[in-house]
């Protein structure tokens, strides 16, 4: 298995599409996922950490290029840091939308910033890799569950899913690259301690970004006052916890492969999820015909079944 997904790894190619979303305050409902406030928050909750973390993957593969051995995984990095670049300047540009309607992303980004400056300072560069390895797992798991549940998306406005699923493509395009550093950067060092290092770094990250990302979401449901709306509440925990099971599996199961030390990004083949999107991109450069392109694929040959909203356009 390790073989060829590490093939699937040098055949796959980053491609950076600099894509500039037209996302107005006007454009953007105050509560734009699942038309309801505490899904919506969970979503501004993971939406105030992009900017930062995407520019600690940068900085931090930026300081990786000139010690990495394989051409192709040098390759590869340079394509994956010019993409969350671009990642992190449209998230920035939504974050400030966002920020229109009271939401205090603000006081999340600082937190987070805070933390990731002690990485920083006190962490080694290997260190550093595995958090970027494990955390580029969390948002490649992250995209393929909302692969796997396109109708979270009916309600939202079509710019903001256009958006969010150029996101989870690139993410899956490049969801390799970290890791395969990693390797790169430890393959003169014993398996054993490279393995130690994958699990303290994935297990210290669990510890300190689960709680991190759940209580921005709760103390993001306090300040627009809605801590106390039950209904919102189990409308988000029959979507994301219980029905469609976004956290659980983002956190938990599609995160147990890897504890597995033969583990790599790619024993996981969702190259197919992708492709329709990636072909319609190319063909007409509009990410809003791309996701469109993706639905219809997901909705003949995956588990997408449009709401009645979205029916008629699928």
């Amino acid at each position: 298995m390790a073989g060829l997904s590490q093939k699937i790894s040098r055949e796959v190619e980053i491609i950076p599409r600099d894509v500039s979303f037209e996302v107005a305050t006007k454009q953007v409902p105050r509560y734009w996922f699942n038309d309801d406030p505490w899904s919506t928050h969970w979503m501004n909750a993971l939406f105030s950490v992009v900017p930062v973390g995407e520019r600690f993957i940068c900085h931090t593969f930026a300081d990786q290029l000139k010690k990495i051995k394989d051409p192709s995984i040098h390759k590869a990095t340079l394509g994956l840091i010019r993409q969350e670049r671009l990642h992190a300047r449209e998230h920035a540009v939504m974050n400030e939308t966002l920020s229109g309607f009271g939401v205090p992303l603000e006081d999340a980004e600082a937190i987070l910033g805070k933390v990731l400056d002690v990485f920083k300072k006190y962490m080694s560069d290997e260190t550093k890799l595995g958090f970027a390895a494990i955390s580029e797992h969390f948002t490649a798991s992250l995209s393929e569950v909302m692969f796997d549940n396109l109708e979270l998306w009916d309600e939202t406005e079509l710019e903001i899913a256009a958006m969010m699923y150029w996101h989870f493509v690139e993410e899956t395009e490049h969801k390799s690259v970290a890791f395969d550093v990693l390797m790169d950067r430890r393959s003169d060092d014993s398996d054993l301690g490279t393995y130690a290092l994958r699990m303290a770094t994935a297990g210290l990250s669990m510890g300190l970004f689960l709680p991190l990302i759940h209580g921005i979401w709760l103390y993001f449901v306090w300040k627009d006052g809605q801590l106390t709306n039950v209904r919102s509440a189990f409308k988000s925990f029959k979507s994301l916890i219980f029905g469609a099971a976004v956290v659980p599996k983002m956190f938990l199961t599609k995160t147990l492969p890897y504890i597995k030390p033969s583990f790599h990004p790619w024993d996981i083949d969702n190259r197919a999820h992708v492709a329709a999107w990636k072909t319609v991109y190319e063909e007409t450069g509009d990410p809003l015909l791309a996701f469109t392109a993706l639905r219809e694929w997901h909705a003949k040959h995956g588990s997408y079944k449009p709401t009645i909203k979205q029916a008629a356009t699928v």
